[in-house]
């Protein structure tokens, strides 16, 4: 870095969540999870993925799952970390 120039770091966050679910999801149940990837294993599972911006917002998710009566074999909340380097 040359004298005189100034490099900012930014660090922001995103959390990625994954659901490994009991069952298949009828499509009114995947309408609530609008924007996660979700794939039906051939096992009878369902798999739910995504990034999600903050944790008011995981939370969210994890009372959509609650109110849709999603029955879960596992939950993983995985904090990301995202810097941005800004010259």
């Amino acid at each position: 870095m040359s004298k005189g120039t100034k490099e900012i770091v930014s660090k922001n966050y995103r959390w990625q969540v994954r659901v490994n679910a009991s069952g298949h999801l009828d499509f009114l149940v995947k309408d609530c999870f609008e924007g996660m990837e979700i794939k039906d294993n051939d096992d009878g599972t369902t798999e739910i993925e995504g990034l999600l911006t903050d944790l008011p917002e995981v939370y969210g998710f994890i009372i959509r799952l609650r109110d849709a009566v999603v029955f879960l074999h596992s939950l993983e909340v995985t904090r990301m970390e995202i810097v941005s380097i800004i010259k």
